[in-house]
């Protein structure tokens, strides 16, 4: 027996060391790391030249009240589908404020010269990569057409049927869509954001993690699952919640993998490039969690302080309550500072 319980509290040793290491690894994989690291589909769609964004977004002021019903605008908000690739999942609803010279290019091939073009906000929704869809954001896409911008909401392919990094490749191929037919949408492709919401929050924080300052003006992630090794171990635990342990299955499902046994290392090399890797050329961010979500503050922490590392403005907020993604714009003060910090970057 006391032969016995010394291997089996070798093996617990063993295990928290490799436990460790791997966190370890995980997290700096969130650091500075050449852009050649990354994935070449992650690369491939989102080249195209844009604006950098001069000096720094603001810190803005976040005021946390209770959950409030968020009414619709009053002014008008055309809304129209185009499809951005071949399979059924790459489509986007666009939405422009009524009056704007946005509206009438949506009939149009190309909406000609003369007319001032507008900011623009790409939505990627959440959902574990295993659901979800872009109508979800039809509410809050119109209160942000109705603040003067062209609103993209996207869907893409989910991992069901579609492994990493099929997900971001197509959030890349929408991204450089909407880019290269700006003139369409009479869109100012140098003032772009990219909003994502949990699993969203995730590819929008990739999209803008290498490169995305030269075509970006900044990233908002809600919730986003920006460590999911970290999630993977979350959801593991004994005392993981019914949503920690969705999370953690929704991750192998996304990878074709779990970090154990023989596909342990193959496994990780996956999760790492499902993690950001921040470069210097990465676009400003702002991250908002919740302190009592099962995707707290920590899963954007290594990522914001990668940014730092870079010389990059990034912020991240931890508000009170448990809402998640898209949830958390339900509070008006969240949303209030979220729009705010959006026209301050997308500014000319």
């Amino acid at each position: 027996m006391p032969t016995r319980n010394r291997a089996r509290n070798t093996r617990a040793r063993n295990t928290r060391t490799v436990c460790a290491a791997v966190t370890t690894v995980a997290a700096v994989a969130a650091l500075v790391s050449p852009a050649g690291n990354q994935p070449t589909a992650a690369n491939a769609s989102i080249r195209a030249n844009g604006a950098t964004r001069d000096g720094a977004p603001p810190i803005v002021r976040l005021v946390v009240g209770a959950t409030q019903t968020m009414h619709a605008p009053r002014q008008r908000v055309r809304q129209a589908t185009f499809a951005y690739g071949t399979d059924p999942a790459q489509r986007f609803d666009t939405y422009w404020p009524t009056g704007s010279a946005s509206a009438s290019a949506a009939s149009t091939a190309s909406a000609g010269a003369g007319a001032a073009s507008l900011p623009g906000i790409l939505i990627l929704h959440g959902g574990y990569w295993l659901a979800g869809d872009k109508s979800t954001w039809r509410s809050i896409a119109r209160r942000l057409a109705a603040r003067g911008y062209v609103v993209f909401a996207a869907n893409y392919r989910l991992s069901p049927r579609a492994p990493w990094p099929a997900q971001l490749d197509d959030a890349a191929a929408a991204l450089g869509y909407i880019r290269t037919h700006a003139r369409r949408f009479r869109l100012d492709p140098s003032r772009m954001v990219v909003l994502g919401s949990s699993a969203g929050g995730q590819l929008a924080t990739m999209l803008g993690a290498t490169g995305g300052g030269r075509h970006l003006r900044g990233v908002v992630a809600l919730s986003p699952v920006n460590a999911p090794y970290q999630a993977y171990v979350d959801g593991g635990r004994a005392d993981a919640s019914a949503l920690q342990r969705k999370l953690r299955r929704a991750i192998t499902k996304l990878v074709r993998c779990a970090p154990a046994g023989a596909d342990t290392a193959a496994c990780l090399f996956r999760l790492a490039h499902a993690t950001p890797q921040v470069t210097a050329g990465a676009a400003p961010m702002l991250f908002v969690h919740s302190r009592g979500d099962f995707v707290p503050p920590k899963q954007s922490a290594a990522v914001r302080d990668a940014l730092a590392l870079a010389g990059v403005s990034a912020d991240l907020k931890d508000v009170p309550g448990a809402a998640h993604g898209g949830g958390l714009l339900r509070t008006r003060p969240v949303y209030t500072m979220v729009a705010r910090w959006i026209d301050a970057v997308t500014s000319s």
